[in-house]
């Protein structure tokens, strides 16, 4: 038996355009081949992170958001790779066209927070890390950076309301960052 092309016919005013639906499927084979390289090239980058190849990582992290523009994570990678590889100017720039891409993807806010809190620019690091916890209130990390900014900024009350947050929320193996705000909160109670 012999298939037949399928043809599908899209009416637009004033004028009929004939396309193979076969040129759907082709782009709809290449967008899945550009996201599943794009997946690999995050695994590969995340990989290059944990032994700290931060210029390998940063590579890959680019390359994946080039294969699939539309994914927030992999330009917030490729950020966070510039950030341990102590350039957190160039940093921010991936950073914000993550939050760009996706404004509610609030692992991004953060880390513009962490940027800015390096480059020892309080407000800027206050306003980022409120924005993250908004948007994802039961991540320990987030209420624990607000409470540094809330210090830094002289807002004692904040800072204190943000350390007992991240007790509440933070698990048992955070040992170090635990006892730290105990101590943080301590301080604070003197002043």
């Amino acid at each position: 038996m012999k298939l037949k092309k399928l043809t599908i016919l899209l009416i637009f005013p004033a004028c009929a355009v004939l396309i193979p639906a076969t040129s759907f499927c082709k782009k709809e084979e290449n967008l899945k081949y550009k996201k599943a390289a794009a997946l690999k090239l995050n695994q590969r980058g995340i990989r290059a992170q944990q032994v700290r190849q931060y210029s390998l990582a940063f590579k890959s992290f680019k390359e994946a958001s080039e294969l699939d523009p539309g994914n927030a994570e992999y330009l917030n990678n490729a950020g966070v790779a510039l950030l341990q590889s102590g350039k957190p100017e160039q940093a921010l720039l991936y950073l914000k066209n993550a939050v760009a891409r996706n404004s509610g993807y609030s692992r991004a806010y953060y880390n513009i927070g962490v940027c800015y809190q390096k480059l020892k620019r309080t407000l800027p690091a206050l306003e980022n890390y409120k924005k993250a916890v908004s948007l994802e209130p039961r991540i320990p990390e987030y209420h624990f950076n607000l409470g540094l900014m809330y210090s830094r900024a002289n807002k004692k009350n904040e800072a204190m309301q943000s350390f007992q947050t991240f007790l509440k929320l933070a698990p048992p193996s955070y040992k170090k960052p635990i006892a730290d705000a105990k101590k943080r909160i301590k301080e604070l109670s003197k002043k």
